[in-house]
Order: structure tokens, then sequence, then C-alpha cells
């Protein structure tokens, strides 16, 4: 974690085996956005050009690839990425 200013900065990164027969990946970051907006399930924000979420849309496309499952969340000034895919044990 780090402050820069008055904003809190970090990345946390959870990968797990919880659930049998999968793996979890679990990532989130502060943003300072009053309130992020979706389009698709996607963030899509005004600032650098529309450039945010391409990367995000090649993570959905291989977690769909991989029959997986992705969740995006934005609350409380945290952006949670949540990425289930299917392992053999």
């Amino acid at each position: 974690r780090k402050l820069d200013g008055d904003r809190l900065k970090y990345i946390k990164v959870v990968v797990s085996r919880k659930i049998v027969g999968a793996v979890t990946i679990s990532v989130e970051n502060p943003y300072q956005n009053d309130k992020m907006k979706f389009e698709n399930g996607l963030p899509k924000t005004s600032s650098d050009f529309g450039l945010h979420g391409y990367g995000l849309r090649s993570v959905r496309s291989a977690v769909d690839a991989l029959s997986g499952a992705m969740n995006i969340t934005a609350e409380d000034g945290v952006f949670t990425v949540n990425v289930v895919l299917p392992i053999e044990d």
C-alpha cells in the first residue's frame, strides 16, 4: 500500500483453490471517481480517451474460452475483478 497525497494506492491479488475443481482469482485496487459507470459489464470512463477496459475485454475473452466466470464490481472506492476458472484436479 502506498499513500499518494490523500489517496491510497495498492493492488491486491489473491489466487486460491477453495472451490473443488476450480481456481479463483481476485484482484482489487482503489479508484477515485465518484461513481464508476459500466457498459456491457465492463467499466467505462470518459478519461484517458476511453482507453480503460481493453485489458478486461481480453480477460473476459480468455475466461469465456476456458468456460469460466468473471464478475466486476466497483463499490466504496474499491474496484474488484473476480474470476473463477475450472481446472482438473
